[in-house]
């Protein structure tokens, strides 16, 4: 699918106004972000100018240091790094806490509903008889809604109150790896992959 709501050619604009109003005031200067990106002044006037287009890398790392989430959702749609990337929530939504709690009970009430329907028409499917996936997932914008609104919570929870995103995530990492949810090392997958065609 086509990106249409965002314009590489301006991602120098976005970096810009990104840095003059970074949420980590620190990196509010060219200089002090440049040398914390590892690159000259120059080349920061250069990028935020378009005069030189920043790779992913550095775009993504800048988003970061200035605290702007929605830079980074923005640039991995532009680039389409993913097909699960979406364009971010308007910065707007994510400053309140509780706003952002509400919004999340809201949709997870609406997943719910929409879960209940795809079990219900997968259990009424006919041996044989093909089935589409509109059928399967009626309200799939329901489901996929959940998506932004758990981002919300935990940018919003970073913005008043410092919350540490990296830290729950690393939390959430160690859990799953515990659990056994997360994709194993290479190694490991060859193994379970040749264990299943022996068995």
């Amino acid at each position: 699918m086509a990106n249409r709501l965002y314009s590489k050619e301006q991602i120098g604009l976005y970096l810009r106004y990104f840095r003059e109003n970074s949420h980590v005031p620190d990196y509010q200067k060219q200089s002090a972000l440049g040398r914390a990106l590892g690159i000259s002044q120059k080349r920061m006037s250069h990028i935020e100018n378009c005069l030189c287009a920043p790779d992913l890398e550095i775009v993504l790392r800048w988003c970061t240091l200035t605290g702007w989430h929605e830079g980074r959702e923005m640039a991995l749609y532009m680039y389409d790094v993913t097909p699960m990337a979406l364009p971010p929530i308007t910065p707007e939504l994510n400053q309140r806490y509780i706003d952002a709690l509400i919004n999340l009970k809201e949709q997870l009430m609406h997943a719910m509903e929409s879960v209940d329907a795809s079990i219900e028409n997968y259990n009424s499917r006919r041996p044989g008889q093909a089935f589409s996936f509109i059928n399967l997932m009626p309200e799939k914008k329901e489901i996929v809604d959940l998506i932004p609104a758990v981002k919300t919570v935990l940018y919003s929870a970073e913005r008043e109150f410092g919350f540490d995103i990296p830290e729950v995530m690393r939390t959430w990492i160690q859990e799953s790896l515990a659990d056994g949810l997360t994709m194993p090392r290479l190694d490991e997958l060859i193994r379970r992959t040749k264990g299943a065609v022996t068995a």
